[in-house]
């Protein structure tokens, strides 16, 4: 058990990021403390600091924050309703357009296009990162809860699931 802060409006938000003592993260549930060094979950300090302004520098000299990136979301937000709109009213299963509509802004910015939702590399990147999003997330929720042991096989077992869903990924990235 931990005791947890809510912040629920900007002010407070704003003013609490402004402040050292609030940039700290909570302790890494043994999911992602099991190889025992430390890493980009559980980095925290000056070393967080400094990852984190790399990161912004990073994203900035891609276009987050500028006109450029907006643009290509808003464009990709186009393609999003269009294919909303072929349900005619109907039902849909809105994640089955959303993922692809989220990983297209990311693919925008790493390969300088979109991916059309039935192009074939498509189909192949939403698959993988569905295939992860399945192994990880229950598990992630509840890591805290399990013998790490226990946590230390599951995790073995996911990481050759997730390597071989990514193989093609990785063949369509080169």
């Amino acid at each position: 058990m931990q005791h947890v802060v809510i912040l629920n409006d900007w002010e407070s938000i704003k003013d609490a990021f402004h402040k050292d003592s609030f940039l700290g993260r909570p302790e890494v549930t043994p999911f992602f403390a099991l190889s025992g060094t430390r890493g980009f979950p559980d980095v925290n300090g000056d070393v967080w600091r400094e990852h984190r302004r790399f990161t912004l520098s990073l994203l900035r000299d891609l276009g987050f924050g500028k006109g450029g990136m907006e643009e290509r979301i808003k464009d990709e937000i186009g393609y999003l309703i269009k294919e909303i709109d072929k349900s005619n009213g109907g039902p849909i299963q809105i994640q089955s357009l959303l993922s692809p509509s989220m990983s297209n802004n990311i693919c925008s910015l790493v390969f300088g296009h979109r991916l059309d939702y039935l192009e074939p590399n498509r189909v192949l990147l939403d698959k993988a990162i569905e295939t992860v999003s399945k192994l990880i997330h229950p598990f992630a929720l509840l890591g805290g809860m399990y013998p790490l042991y226990l946590t230390k096989l599951f995790a073995s077992v996911s990481f050759l699931t997730v390597a071989k869903s990514f193989i093609p990924v990785f063949s369509f990235m080169k």
